[in-house]
């Protein structure tokens, strides 16, 4: 996460921000296909440590950049909207980790269930988010 993060850092000022988390949103739905078909197959649990890590990796092109956008989104508010933001994290992480547990110690389908529903909800709303930024930036006829 820290190297993407750094890699990310440096391209943002030749790459937009929107640009670089669609590559890490893409890349964090790839690595998590990936996970569902280590931990749906019974893999040993080493080999789910490959997939977690490029999930995890793509983080650092997600969180600041959307961060970043999001804050831009209502300016003078930012603030507020941080702390808005840092809050939603906290309830969903509480919720998140409330469904990784459900299926017990012994496997990670849930995990990688749970991931997946994650990540196809934020490349979503990411989506949609942006089609509403661009429509309200569109000159009216």
């Amino acid at each position: 996460m820290a190297v993407t993060g750094a890699i990310g850092a440096k391209l943002v000022g030749r790459v937009a921000p929107a640009t670089l988390t669609w590559v890490g949103l893409f890349m964090n739905l790839g690595a998590i296909v990936a996970l569902v078909v280590v931990a749906v197959t019974g893999a040993p649990a080493f080999w789910l440590t490959v997939p977690l890590l490029f999930a995890v990796a793509s983080l650092g092109l997600i969180v600041g950049n959307t961060t970043a956008l999001a804050l831009e989104a209502v300016p003078g508010r930012g603030g507020s909207a941080s702390a808005w933001l840092g809050c939603l994290q906290f309830v969903l992480a509480g919720v998140v980790s409330a469904l990784v547990g459900l299926g017990g110690e012994h496997t990670a389908i849930p995990l990688a269930v749970t991931m997946l529903g994650a990540s196809i909800v934020a490349l979503l709303a990411f989506t949609v988010a942006r089609r509403a930024r661009e429509a309200s930036l569109a000159p009216s006829p």
